[in-house]
């Protein structure tokens, strides 16, 4: 048998909706392998819209099975999930109608015995924070802070040795040769000068008496001489 094509006409504005039903309580009725003759009716079931606002960092979404807009009676099923990088804050709320409901374990939530329109509406979502930039301690160039690179590392006592830095900001000052470059004579203090030339003065008046004994010697031999030839 053929299939006589129905529709039922309801305008958007009617808070009702229309459905071919295979008795007059509503049961939806069934229009494939018909056989014999059948009896159908237009039944017209006053509707309620369900809403879901959007909002930033999650969403809320139709159950499979649910529509808009719901019978009167009927039940609709809202399903919320976070977005990434967003989580609940102490506030987080799912609210329906302006009132706090349970979600179950999935995130769904069920209203039932619908007999007013429906909004649902959550709160409470927030950005995740971000770990600190260069977790660990900051570091430059691959670097702990203050730890100087070999190059940077120059060792006492060599040329081109910086001098060690007081807290102060003025170099360490050091005693004997320490942080001296290579090759710079030492400087003699001035008590090593006088005694090194108190000591050449002393064995230069030395050497003019010895010359002057030789004088005198030499002399003394010549007048002998003269007077054993004169005698």
């Amino acid at each position: 048998m053929g299939v006589t094509e129905l529709w039922v006409s309801v305008d958007d504005a009617s808070p009702y909706i229309g459905e071919w039903c295979s008795d007059e309580q509503g049961t939806p009725a069934v229009f494939t392998s018909i056989t014999s003759d059948m009896t159908v009716y237009a039944v017209y079931t006053k509707a309620y819209t369900v809403t879901m606002q959007t909002g930033t960092g999650y969403t809320l979404s139709t159950q499979t099975g649910s529509k808009s807009p719901a019978k009167e009676g009927g039940s609709f099923t809202v399903r919320f999930a976070l977005a990434n990088s967003y989580q609940k804050t102490a506030d987080f709320a799912v609210k329906v109608n302006g009132v706090k409901v349970e979600l179950a374990a999935d995130g769904a939530y069920t209203i039932s015995d619908i007999r007013e329109n429906q909004t649902v509406t959550a709160e409470g979502v927030a950005k995740k924070a971000g770990k600190p930039s260069g977790s660990g301690g900051d570091k430059e160039d691959g670097r702990n802070p203050g730890t100087a690179s070999a190059a940077e590392k120059k060792p006492e006592g060599r040329p081109g040795a910086a001098p060690k830095q007081k807290e102060n900001g003025k170099p360490e000052e050091k005693s004997g040769t320490d942080g001296m470059d290579a090759g710079t004579p030492e400087t003699e203090s001035t008590d090593a000068r006088s005694s090194r030339g108190g000591g050449a003065d002393a064995r230069t008046a030395g050497n003019r008496k010895q010359r002057q004994d030789h004088r005198d010697s030499d002399r003394g031999d010549g007048y002998f001489r003269k007077n054993t030839r004169t005698g």
